[in-house]
């Protein structure tokens, strides 16, 4: 947290602590160099869980989700805009 390393994953579930921060591993740059590199070396990000759940849609894996899960002021929001921006750009 303190490193601005907000993500980690348990298998396909991705966890996320809200910095109440703008960080660098958020921002569109992050997204857009995330958004080229090989899906298999990616660091859990929520780049890589949109990227994933795409590429099992276009593998014709059936219907895809991310479900965004938090209390009030978790950063639900702020992931969910993150989330179809990023689904925005690879698709």
């Amino acid at each position: 947290y303190s490193r601005d390393d907000i993500f980690t994953a348990i298998g396909p579930v991705l966890i996320v602590v809200n910095p109440y921060t703008p960080v660098q591993v958020c921002s569109p740059e992050t997204f857009a160099k995330l958004s080229e590199a090989d899906l298999r070396s990616l660091p859990p990000h929520l780049c890589r869980a949109v990227r994933t759940a795409y590429a099992g849609l276009v593998a014709g894996d059936g219907p895809q989700s991310l479900l965004i899960s938090g209390e009030s002021g978790a950063g639900k929001t702020e992931s969910t805009k993150m989330a179809l921006s990023n689904l925005a750009e690879v698709s």
